[in-house]
Protein backbone atom coordinates (compact mmCIF):
# COMPACT_ATOMS: atom_id res chain seq x y z
CA UNK A 1 0.00 0.00 0.00
CA UNK A 2 1.26 3.48 -0.90
CA UNK A 3 0.15 6.73 0.65
CA UNK A 4 -1.08 8.96 -2.17
CA UNK A 5 0.67 12.09 -0.94
CA UNK A 6 1.10 13.47 -4.46
CA UNK A 7 -2.64 13.70 -4.94
CA UNK A 8 -4.39 16.57 -3.21
CA UNK A 9 -7.71 16.37 -1.39
CA UNK A 10 -9.22 18.58 -4.08
CA UNK A 11 -8.21 16.08 -6.75
CA UNK A 12 -9.68 13.18 -4.78
CA UNK A 13 -12.92 15.18 -4.65
CA UNK A 14 -12.69 15.61 -8.44
CA UNK A 15 -12.02 11.88 -8.82
CA UNK A 16 -15.04 10.97 -6.69
CA UNK A 17 -17.27 13.44 -8.54
CA UNK A 18 -16.07 12.29 -11.95
CA UNK A 19 -16.23 8.55 -11.23
CA UNK A 20 -19.69 8.93 -9.71
CA UNK A 21 -20.86 10.82 -12.80
CA UNK A 22 -19.50 8.05 -15.02
CA UNK A 23 -21.16 5.37 -12.87
CA UNK A 24 -24.51 7.13 -12.96
CA UNK A 25 -24.65 7.96 -16.65
CA UNK A 26 -22.36 5.35 -18.21
CA UNK A 27 -22.80 7.40 -21.39
CA UNK A 28 -19.46 6.56 -22.99
CA UNK A 29 -19.40 9.84 -24.95
CA UNK A 30 -15.68 10.10 -24.15
CA UNK A 31 -14.98 6.95 -26.16
CA UNK A 32 -16.44 8.19 -29.47
CA UNK A 33 -13.65 10.55 -30.50
CA UNK A 34 -10.91 9.56 -28.07
CA UNK A 35 -7.71 9.28 -30.15
CA UNK A 36 -6.35 6.53 -27.91
CA UNK A 37 -9.52 4.47 -28.16
CA UNK A 38 -9.27 4.71 -31.94
CA UNK A 39 -5.64 3.67 -31.72
CA UNK A 40 -5.82 0.77 -29.24
CA UNK A 41 -9.48 -0.24 -29.25
CA UNK A 42 -9.73 -0.82 -25.50
CA UNK A 43 -11.86 1.22 -23.13
CA UNK A 44 -9.11 1.24 -20.49
CA UNK A 45 -7.42 3.96 -22.61
CA UNK A 46 -10.47 6.23 -22.52
CA UNK A 47 -11.40 8.71 -19.82
CA UNK A 48 -14.14 6.46 -18.44
CA UNK A 49 -11.83 3.45 -18.45
CA UNK A 50 -9.03 5.29 -16.66
CA UNK A 51 -11.38 6.67 -14.02
CA UNK A 52 -12.77 3.22 -13.28
CA UNK A 53 -9.19 1.97 -13.02
CA UNK A 54 -8.42 4.75 -10.54
CA UNK A 55 -11.46 3.70 -8.52
CA UNK A 56 -10.12 0.15 -8.39
CA UNK A 57 -6.65 1.41 -7.50
CA UNK A 58 -8.03 3.18 -4.44
CA UNK A 59 -8.49 1.05 -1.36
CA UNK A 60 -11.55 2.96 -0.28
CA UNK A 61 -13.32 6.23 -0.88
CA UNK A 62 -12.48 7.54 2.58
CA UNK A 63 -8.85 6.48 2.50
CA UNK A 64 -6.51 8.29 0.14
CA UNK A 65 -4.43 5.20 -0.57
CA UNK A 66 -3.63 3.50 -3.85
CA UNK A 67 -2.98 -0.22 -4.12
CA UNK A 68 -0.46 -0.46 -6.94
CA UNK A 69 0.82 -3.92 -6.04
CA UNK A 70 -2.11 -5.74 -7.62
CA UNK A 71 -1.61 -4.17 -11.05
CA UNK A 72 1.06 -4.65 -13.70
CA UNK A 73 3.41 -1.62 -13.84
CA UNK A 74 3.65 -2.05 -17.62
CA UNK A 75 -0.14 -1.93 -17.98
CA UNK A 76 -0.42 1.11 -15.72
CA UNK A 77 2.36 2.84 -17.64
CA UNK A 78 0.67 2.35 -20.98
CA UNK A 79 -2.90 3.04 -19.88
CA UNK A 80 -2.02 6.31 -18.13
CA UNK A 81 0.88 7.59 -20.24
CA UNK A 82 -0.29 6.55 -23.73
CA UNK A 83 -2.61 9.53 -23.84
CA UNK A 84 -2.24 13.02 -25.32
CA UNK A 85 -4.32 14.63 -22.54
CA UNK A 86 -6.03 16.39 -25.42
CA UNK A 87 -9.00 17.39 -23.26
CA UNK A 88 -11.70 16.09 -25.61
CA UNK A 89 -13.13 14.09 -22.72
CA UNK A 90 -13.22 17.24 -20.55
CA UNK A 91 -15.26 19.06 -23.16
CA UNK A 92 -17.59 16.21 -24.07
CA UNK A 93 -18.21 15.26 -20.42
CA UNK A 94 -19.32 18.76 -19.44
CA UNK A 95 -19.39 21.36 -22.25
CA UNK A 96 -21.03 23.86 -19.90
CA UNK A 97 -19.14 27.09 -19.19
CA UNK A 98 -20.18 26.77 -15.53
CA UNK A 99 -16.98 26.13 -13.56
CA UNK A 100 -18.93 24.15 -10.96
CA UNK A 101 -20.20 21.75 -13.61
CA UNK A 102 -16.85 21.32 -15.36
CA UNK A 103 -15.18 17.92 -15.30
CA UNK A 104 -11.39 18.06 -15.14
CA UNK A 105 -10.37 14.65 -16.40
CA UNK A 106 -6.99 15.75 -17.72
CA UNK A 107 -6.11 17.37 -14.39
CA UNK A 108 -6.95 14.12 -12.63
CA UNK A 109 -4.82 12.08 -15.02
CA UNK A 110 -1.88 14.46 -14.61
CA UNK A 111 -2.05 14.01 -10.85
CA UNK A 112 -2.20 10.22 -11.17
CA UNK A 113 0.79 10.31 -13.52
CA UNK A 114 2.70 12.26 -10.86
CA UNK A 115 1.82 9.60 -8.31
CA UNK A 116 2.96 6.81 -10.64
CA UNK A 117 6.24 8.63 -11.33
CA UNK A 118 6.82 8.89 -7.57
CA UNK A 119 6.58 5.11 -7.48
CA UNK A 120 8.84 4.46 -10.43
CA UNK A 121 6.16 3.81 -13.04
CA UNK A 122 6.74 5.85 -16.20
CA UNK A 123 8.10 5.43 -19.75
CA UNK A 124 11.91 5.31 -19.69
CA UNK A 125 11.95 7.63 -22.70
CA UNK A 126 10.67 10.45 -20.48
CA UNK A 127 13.90 10.47 -18.45
CA UNK A 128 15.65 12.06 -21.44
CA UNK A 129 13.22 14.98 -21.24
CA UNK A 130 14.22 15.57 -17.62
CA UNK A 131 17.92 15.34 -18.40
CA UNK A 132 17.64 17.64 -21.40
CA UNK A 133 15.96 20.38 -19.40
CA UNK A 134 18.45 19.97 -16.56
CA UNK A 135 21.47 20.27 -18.83
CA UNK A 136 20.28 22.51 -21.67
CA UNK A 137 17.03 24.17 -20.47
CA UNK A 138 15.37 22.25 -23.32
CA UNK A 139 13.79 18.75 -23.50
CA UNK A 140 14.52 18.10 -27.18
CA UNK A 141 17.27 15.64 -28.04
CA UNK A 142 20.31 17.45 -29.44
CA UNK A 143 19.13 20.84 -28.14
CA UNK A 144 21.69 23.35 -26.88
CA UNK A 145 21.33 26.43 -24.71
CA UNK A 146 22.83 28.41 -27.60
CA UNK A 147 19.72 27.61 -29.70
CA UNK A 148 17.67 30.21 -27.86
CA UNK A 149 20.58 32.65 -27.83
CA UNK A 150 20.87 32.40 -31.61
CA UNK A 151 17.13 32.85 -32.14
CA UNK A 152 17.12 35.85 -29.81
CA UNK A 153 19.99 37.43 -31.75
CA UNK A 154 17.93 37.20 -34.96
CA UNK A 155 14.83 38.61 -33.28
CA UNK A 156 16.75 41.55 -31.81
CA UNK A 157 17.89 42.28 -35.36
CA UNK A 158 14.20 42.42 -36.33
CA UNK A 159 13.34 45.05 -33.71
CA UNK A 160 12.93 43.06 -30.50
CA UNK A 161 14.74 44.26 -27.38
CA UNK A 162 17.20 42.30 -25.28
CA UNK A 163 15.23 41.70 -22.08
CA UNK A 164 18.44 41.09 -20.12
CA UNK A 165 19.79 44.54 -21.01
CA UNK A 166 16.75 46.69 -21.80
CA UNK A 167 13.80 47.45 -19.58
CA UNK A 168 10.69 45.89 -21.16
CA UNK A 169 7.13 45.29 -20.04
CA UNK A 170 6.56 42.24 -22.22
CA UNK A 171 8.61 39.34 -23.51
CA UNK A 172 8.17 37.12 -26.54
CA UNK A 173 8.75 33.72 -25.01
CA UNK A 174 10.28 31.67 -27.84
CA UNK A 175 9.78 28.19 -26.37
CA UNK A 176 11.95 25.09 -26.60
CA UNK A 177 10.37 23.53 -29.69
CA UNK A 178 10.59 26.61 -31.88
CA UNK A 179 14.19 27.27 -30.78
CA UNK A 180 15.29 23.67 -31.38
CA UNK A 181 13.81 23.55 -34.88
CA UNK A 182 14.52 27.15 -35.92
CA UNK A 183 17.11 26.04 -38.49
CA UNK A 184 15.64 22.62 -39.30
CA UNK A 185 15.13 21.77 -42.95
CA UNK A 186 12.53 19.07 -42.17
CA UNK A 187 10.53 21.13 -39.67
CA UNK A 188 11.48 24.79 -40.18
CA UNK A 189 9.91 26.66 -37.27
CA UNK A 190 12.17 29.71 -37.17
CA UNK A 191 9.78 31.80 -39.25
CA UNK A 192 7.13 31.53 -36.52
CA UNK A 193 8.93 33.75 -34.03
CA UNK A 194 10.45 35.92 -36.79
CA UNK A 195 6.91 36.60 -37.99
CA UNK A 196 5.84 37.27 -34.40
CA UNK A 197 8.68 39.76 -34.02
CA UNK A 198 7.66 41.42 -37.27
CA UNK A 199 4.04 41.77 -36.11
CA UNK A 200 4.89 43.09 -32.65
CA UNK A 201 7.62 45.44 -33.89
CA UNK A 202 5.24 46.90 -36.50
CA UNK A 203 3.14 48.42 -33.72
CA UNK A 204 6.06 49.52 -31.54
CA UNK A 205 5.28 46.97 -28.89
CA UNK A 206 7.68 47.19 -25.94
CA UNK A 207 8.68 43.53 -26.23
CA UNK A 208 11.96 41.81 -25.46
CA UNK A 209 13.44 38.31 -25.72
CA UNK A 210 15.36 36.33 -23.12
CA UNK A 211 17.90 34.42 -25.22
CA UNK A 212 20.02 31.79 -23.46
CA UNK A 213 18.45 32.69 -20.10
CA UNK A 214 15.07 31.41 -21.30
CA UNK A 215 14.28 28.29 -19.27
CA UNK A 216 11.82 25.61 -20.38
CA UNK A 217 8.34 26.42 -19.05
CA UNK A 218 8.25 22.90 -17.57
CA UNK A 219 4.91 22.07 -19.16
CA UNK A 220 6.11 18.76 -20.60
CA UNK A 221 7.31 17.72 -17.12
CA UNK A 222 3.93 18.60 -15.60
CA UNK A 223 2.10 16.61 -18.28
CA UNK A 224 4.36 13.56 -17.87
CA UNK A 225 4.24 13.52 -14.07
CA UNK A 226 7.73 14.77 -13.20
CA UNK A 227 6.40 17.46 -10.89
CA UNK A 228 8.88 17.18 -8.02
CA UNK A 229 12.59 16.31 -7.96
CA UNK A 230 13.26 12.55 -8.04
CA UNK A 231 16.89 12.53 -9.18
CA UNK A 232 19.61 15.20 -8.93
CA UNK A 233 20.39 14.70 -12.64
CA UNK A 234 16.78 15.27 -13.72
CA UNK A 235 14.81 18.49 -13.89
CA UNK A 236 11.28 18.81 -12.50
CA UNK A 237 8.30 21.04 -13.13
CA UNK A 238 8.75 22.73 -9.77
CA UNK A 239 12.39 23.55 -10.57
CA UNK A 240 11.43 25.08 -13.91
CA UNK A 241 8.65 27.12 -12.37
CA UNK A 242 10.89 28.45 -9.59
CA UNK A 243 13.64 29.49 -12.01
CA UNK A 244 11.18 31.13 -14.40
CA UNK A 245 9.36 33.06 -11.70
CA UNK A 246 12.65 34.30 -10.23
CA UNK A 247 13.72 35.51 -13.69
CA UNK A 248 10.38 37.17 -14.47
CA UNK A 249 10.35 38.93 -11.12
CA UNK A 250 13.94 40.13 -11.48
CA UNK A 251 13.24 41.57 -14.95
CA UNK A 252 9.89 43.04 -13.78
CA UNK A 253 8.02 41.38 -16.64
CA UNK A 254 4.33 42.28 -16.87
CA UNK A 255 3.25 40.25 -19.90
CA UNK A 256 4.37 37.02 -21.56
CA UNK A 257 3.50 36.52 -25.23
CA UNK A 258 4.16 33.11 -26.74
CA UNK A 259 3.36 31.30 -29.98
CA UNK A 260 3.35 27.94 -28.18
CA UNK A 261 -0.03 26.92 -26.69
CA UNK A 262 1.74 24.47 -24.38
CA UNK A 263 3.79 27.29 -22.84
CA UNK A 264 0.72 29.54 -22.71
CA UNK A 265 -1.31 26.87 -20.90
CA UNK A 266 1.52 26.23 -18.45
CA UNK A 267 2.00 29.88 -17.54
CA UNK A 268 -1.73 30.70 -17.45
CA UNK A 269 -2.95 27.61 -15.59
CA UNK A 270 -0.10 25.86 -13.82
CA UNK A 271 1.61 29.08 -12.68
CA UNK A 272 -1.74 30.82 -12.15
CA UNK A 273 -1.49 31.86 -8.49
CA UNK A 274 2.19 32.80 -8.65
CA UNK A 275 1.73 34.82 -11.85
CA UNK A 276 -1.21 36.68 -10.34
CA UNK A 277 0.90 37.50 -7.29
CA UNK A 278 3.55 38.99 -9.59
CA UNK A 279 0.96 40.76 -11.76
CA UNK A 280 2.04 38.93 -14.92
CA UNK A 281 -0.41 38.31 -17.76
CA UNK A 282 -0.02 35.43 -20.24
CA UNK A 283 -1.34 35.64 -23.80
CA UNK A 284 -0.93 33.42 -26.82
CA UNK A 285 0.18 35.20 -29.98
CA UNK A 286 -3.23 34.48 -31.56
CA UNK A 287 -4.90 36.44 -28.77
CA UNK A 288 -2.49 39.32 -29.23
CA UNK A 289 -2.99 39.42 -33.02
CA UNK A 290 -6.79 39.43 -32.70
CA UNK A 291 -6.56 42.18 -30.10
CA UNK A 292 -4.37 44.30 -32.40
CA UNK A 293 -6.76 43.73 -35.32
CA UNK A 294 -9.82 44.60 -33.24
CA UNK A 295 -8.13 47.81 -32.10
CA UNK A 296 -7.22 48.66 -35.68
CA UNK A 297 -3.56 48.77 -34.67
CA UNK A 298 -2.55 46.48 -37.53
CA UNK A 299 -4.14 45.99 -40.93
CA UNK A 300 -3.82 43.05 -43.29
CA UNK A 301 -3.22 43.26 -47.00
CA UNK A 302 -3.26 40.75 -49.83
CA UNK A 303 -1.48 37.44 -49.44
CA UNK A 304 1.25 37.05 -52.12
CA UNK A 305 -0.45 34.08 -53.84
CA UNK A 306 -4.02 32.73 -53.94
CA UNK A 307 -4.18 29.93 -51.38
CA UNK A 308 -6.84 27.68 -49.85
CA UNK A 309 -6.30 27.04 -46.15
CA UNK A 310 -7.96 25.23 -43.29
CA UNK A 311 -7.21 25.72 -39.60
CA UNK A 312 -6.17 23.01 -37.18
CA UNK A 313 -7.07 23.97 -33.60
CA UNK A 314 -4.31 22.91 -31.18
CA UNK A 315 -5.68 21.11 -28.12
CA UNK A 316 -3.66 23.27 -25.73
CA UNK A 317 -5.08 26.37 -27.39
CA UNK A 318 -8.79 25.52 -27.48
CA UNK A 319 -9.64 22.77 -25.02
CA UNK A 320 -7.11 23.97 -22.48
CA UNK A 321 -6.39 27.70 -22.77
CA UNK A 322 -9.78 28.75 -24.21
CA UNK A 323 -11.56 26.43 -21.77
CA UNK A 324 -9.55 28.02 -18.96
CA UNK A 325 -10.63 31.48 -20.16
CA UNK A 326 -14.23 30.24 -20.39
CA UNK A 327 -14.32 28.88 -16.85
CA UNK A 328 -12.92 32.22 -15.66
CA UNK A 329 -15.88 33.92 -17.34
CA UNK A 330 -13.70 35.57 -19.99
CA UNK A 331 -15.83 35.08 -23.10
CA UNK A 332 -13.79 37.58 -25.12
CA UNK A 333 -10.76 35.42 -24.37
CA UNK A 334 -12.62 32.39 -25.70
CA UNK A 335 -13.64 34.31 -28.81
CA UNK A 336 -10.05 35.39 -29.46
CA UNK A 337 -8.71 31.86 -29.11
CA UNK A 338 -11.40 29.89 -30.96
CA UNK A 339 -12.94 32.31 -33.45
CA UNK A 340 -9.92 34.59 -33.66
CA UNK A 341 -7.77 32.53 -36.04
CA UNK A 342 -10.70 32.14 -38.43
CA UNK A 343 -11.48 35.85 -38.24
CA UNK A 344 -7.85 36.64 -39.09
CA UNK A 345 -7.62 34.21 -42.02
CA UNK A 346 -10.94 35.30 -43.50
CA UNK A 347 -9.80 38.94 -43.38
CA UNK A 348 -6.84 38.34 -45.71
CA UNK A 349 -7.47 38.84 -49.46
CA UNK A 350 -6.26 35.93 -51.60
CA UNK A 351 -6.86 33.49 -48.73
CA UNK A 352 -9.79 31.10 -49.14
CA UNK A 353 -10.75 29.58 -45.79
CA UNK A 354 -12.29 26.11 -45.57
CA UNK A 355 -13.62 24.72 -42.28
CA UNK A 356 -13.34 21.05 -41.36
CA UNK A 357 -16.94 19.84 -40.89
CA UNK A 358 -17.87 19.19 -37.23
CA UNK A 359 -14.35 18.57 -35.94
CA UNK A 360 -13.12 22.10 -35.38
CA UNK A 361 -12.91 24.45 -32.41
CA UNK A 362 -13.63 22.64 -29.16
CA UNK A 363 -14.40 19.45 -31.14
CA UNK A 364 -11.14 19.50 -33.10
CA UNK A 365 -9.33 16.17 -33.33
CA UNK A 366 -5.90 15.94 -31.73
CA UNK A 367 -2.69 15.79 -33.81
CA UNK A 368 -1.16 13.20 -31.46
CA UNK A 369 1.80 15.23 -30.27
CA UNK A 370 0.82 16.21 -26.74
CA UNK A 371 1.64 15.19 -23.17
CA UNK A 372 4.68 13.08 -24.02
CA UNK A 373 2.91 10.63 -26.35
CA UNK A 374 5.15 11.53 -29.29
CA UNK A 375 8.22 10.98 -27.13
CA UNK A 376 7.35 7.63 -25.55
CA UNK A 377 4.91 6.16 -28.09
CA UNK A 378 5.95 7.76 -31.37
CA UNK A 379 4.29 5.30 -33.78
CA UNK A 380 0.97 5.60 -31.98
CA UNK A 381 1.28 9.39 -31.96
CA UNK A 382 2.04 9.38 -35.68
CA UNK A 383 -1.04 7.25 -36.37
CA UNK A 384 -3.15 9.85 -34.56
CA UNK A 385 -1.44 12.56 -36.60
CA UNK A 386 -2.10 10.78 -39.89
CA UNK A 387 -5.81 10.49 -39.13
CA UNK A 388 -6.03 14.22 -38.40
CA UNK A 389 -3.86 15.16 -41.41
CA UNK A 390 -6.07 13.10 -43.73
CA UNK A 391 -9.14 14.85 -42.34
CA UNK A 392 -7.60 18.29 -42.94
CA UNK A 393 -6.43 17.30 -46.42
CA UNK A 394 -9.92 16.12 -47.38
CA UNK A 395 -11.27 19.51 -46.35
CA UNK A 396 -8.71 21.33 -48.49
CA UNK A 397 -9.61 19.35 -51.61
CA UNK A 398 -12.92 21.23 -51.75
CA UNK A 399 -11.05 24.54 -52.19
CA UNK A 400 -10.72 26.50 -55.42
CA UNK A 401 -7.04 27.46 -55.39
CA UNK A 402 -4.20 25.29 -56.64
CA UNK A 403 -2.04 26.16 -53.65
CA UNK A 404 -3.43 24.54 -50.49
CA UNK A 405 -2.07 24.48 -46.95
CA UNK A 406 -2.90 23.65 -43.35
CA UNK A 407 -2.59 26.51 -40.87
CA UNK A 408 -2.20 25.98 -37.15
CA UNK A 409 -0.92 27.92 -34.13
CA UNK A 410 1.32 25.43 -32.35
CA UNK A 411 4.89 24.27 -33.06
CA UNK A 412 4.11 20.73 -31.83
CA UNK A 413 1.12 20.44 -34.17
CA UNK A 414 3.20 21.93 -36.97
CA UNK A 415 5.87 19.22 -36.65
CA UNK A 416 3.42 16.34 -36.26
CA UNK A 417 1.20 17.37 -39.18
CA UNK A 418 4.23 17.84 -41.44
CA UNK A 419 5.49 14.36 -40.60
CA UNK A 420 2.01 12.85 -40.98
CA UNK A 421 1.46 14.46 -44.39
CA UNK A 422 4.78 13.07 -45.63
CA UNK A 423 3.80 9.62 -44.40
CA UNK A 424 0.58 9.98 -46.37
CA UNK A 425 2.51 10.96 -49.49
CA UNK A 426 1.17 14.52 -49.50
CA UNK A 427 3.17 17.56 -50.55
CA UNK A 428 0.89 20.05 -48.81
CA UNK A 429 2.55 22.51 -46.51
CA UNK A 430 1.85 23.49 -42.91
CA UNK A 431 2.12 27.10 -41.75
CA UNK A 432 1.76 28.83 -38.44
CA UNK A 433 -0.86 31.57 -38.51
CA UNK A 434 1.84 34.07 -37.52
CA UNK A 435 3.63 33.34 -40.81
CA UNK A 436 0.43 34.03 -42.78
CA UNK A 437 -0.18 37.29 -40.92
CA UNK A 438 3.45 38.33 -41.33
CA UNK A 439 3.14 37.94 -45.12
CA UNK A 440 -0.18 39.80 -45.17
CA UNK A 441 1.38 42.73 -43.31
CA UNK A 442 3.68 43.23 -46.28
CA UNK A 443 0.65 43.55 -48.53
CA UNK A 444 -1.09 46.14 -46.34
CA UNK A 445 -1.47 49.59 -47.87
Amino acid sequence: MIEAEAVTEDIWAEVDKSVESCSLTHCGFCTFECPMYKEFGFESYTSRGKKLLIKNLRKGRDEDILNLSEFSPNDLEKEFFACTLCGYCDFICAPSSDSQAAVRNTQIFEEIRALLVENGIFPEEDVELCKGIKNHFNPWKGARRTDKKNVAKELIGLGMKDAEKDSVNSILYVGCTTASFAKSTDFPLGNIVKSAAKILSSVDQDVGVLGKEEMCCGGILKRTGFVTAHNPHWSSFEECMTKNLDLFERLEIQEIITACPGCAKTFAEDYKDEMEDLGIKTVHLVEKMVELLDEGTISLGEFPIPMTVTFHDPCHLVRHLARFRQLEGNEYGVEKVVEGPRKVLKAIPNIEFMEVPIYHGFRSHCCGSGAGLNNAFHENALNVGKRRAAELEDCLEKGNHEEKAIVTACPFCNIMLREALRQLGSEKNVYDIAEIVGEALDGAV
